[in-house]
């Protein structure tokens, strides 16, 4: 788990947090988007907008 919070540029208890979370939200309907997906997809829309 250490190995793979550095792979993804974040701390352990960041990664064992997501991990939980996902865990959760599998239990039940919810669906969960991480925090940097989301700021991906604006970056991402912004450029496009800004060509």
């Amino acid at each position: 788990m250490k190995a793979a919070a550095e792979q993804a540029g974040v701390s352990f208890s960041t990664l064992v947090r997501q991990r939980i979370e996902l865990g959760l939200s599998e239990m039940e309907d919810d669906q969960t988007v991480s925090l940097a997906a989301i700021r991906r997809a604006i970056a991402h829309a912004a450029v496009g907008r800004a060509a």
